[in-house]
């Protein structure tokens, strides 16, 4: 697959998409409303763990400078740590939300967005 500009850029806006969904609870409990046959704790793990978060993908590589690769790679391992820390099954959505360990995914996922650009 080729590499262009325009994937690159819906990577980029993917990611940030995702952090700000991570960054914000209220987000998160809109998210359960919308969608309330869905298991919103896992399909936040999902989205991140499996989805969004790929380091192997040489386009996934390509669309952030080394520093903001550093901030994902940093807030990669705090979010693993936390989801270690949830236990399993994952918590209830409120549950989930009032658990130190997910404050300090919503805390951090907020500090890594607003480090990354918009634009490369």
């Amino acid at each position: 697959m080729e590499v262009t500009g325009e994937l690159l850029d819906t990577i980029r806006r993917h990611v940030r998409d995702e952090l700000e969904l991570l960054s914000d609870a209220e987000s998160q409990r809109q998210y359960a409303r919308d969608v309330p046959e869905v298991d919103v704790p896992t399909e936040l793990v999902h989205g991140w763990v499996e989805q969004c978060y790929v380091p192997q993908s040489l386009a996934f590589r390509q669309a952030f400078r080394i520093a903001e690769l550093e901030l994902l790679a940093d807030f990669h391992r705090l979010f693993i740590s936390a989801r270690a820390e949830l236990g399993e099954p994952l918590p209830e959505l409120d549950e989930f939300l009032a658990h130190p360990s997910w404050k300090r995914v919503i805390e951090n996922a907020g500090r890594t967005l607003r480090k990354i650009r918009k634009r490369r």
